[in-house]
């Protein structure tokens, strides 16, 4: 005897206020990240998948439809494309404390996509301009190449000067 779809279903994740046009799971699968129209994403604690949990509150920015989410390997970044063209990002290493840590921009065209490379190094978006953007996830790297572009590094005293009572610690290292 073959069971129904609904007989095999685990719990039904009610309360969203929207469509939803993504899922993803952490990388360990116990963390559900949920988005769609309403512009926000909503975590969900599937540890136990028969008794997901709501974990805190849904988390907004993004301007329209989050099209899809994509958990980095290590499961502390979650990214979302976004209609306007944008890719969010934010660190979920408390997931009931997310923090933004960037918004990139592709343009206008919406992004329809996103995915992080297995390294977690490089990520992708791609869209309705029919490219595909890969992007440096490496802190460290994104740090040297804006370092790369400045020109001449802060001196201790133009730091002195504009930062009077913050210790001297050039963002840059001298070329």
């Amino acid at each position: 005897m073959r069971a129904s779809l609904a007989e095999q279903t685990l719990a039904d994740l009610e309360g969203m206020d929207s469509y939803v046009y993504s899922a993803e799971f952490n990388p360990g699968g116990t963390v559900l990240a949920v988005a769609g129209v309403d512009s926000v994403v909503v975590l969900w604690d599937v540890t136990d998948p028969a008794a997901p949990a709501r974990i805190g509150q849904p988390i907004s920015g993004p301007a329209g439809r989050i099209f899809e989410l994509a958990f980095h390997p290590r499961g502390n970044l979650l990214a979302a494309s976004v209609i306007d063209g944008s890719t969010w990002l934010w660190n979920i290493s408390d997931p009931t404390r997310p923090v933004r840590v960037a918004v990139l921009s592709a343009g206008t065209s919406p992004l329809n996509t996103v995915a992080f490379h297995p390294s977690g190094d490089v990520l992708v978006t791609g869209g309705g301009d029919r490219r595909l953007r890969l992007s440096r996830t490496d802190e460290n790297a994104g740090i040297a190449a804006i370092c790369a572009g400045v020109g001449d590094p802060i001196t201790e005293h133009e730091w002195r000067t504009y930062l009077p009572d913050v210790p001297y610690t050039p963002p840059c290292p001298p070329a």
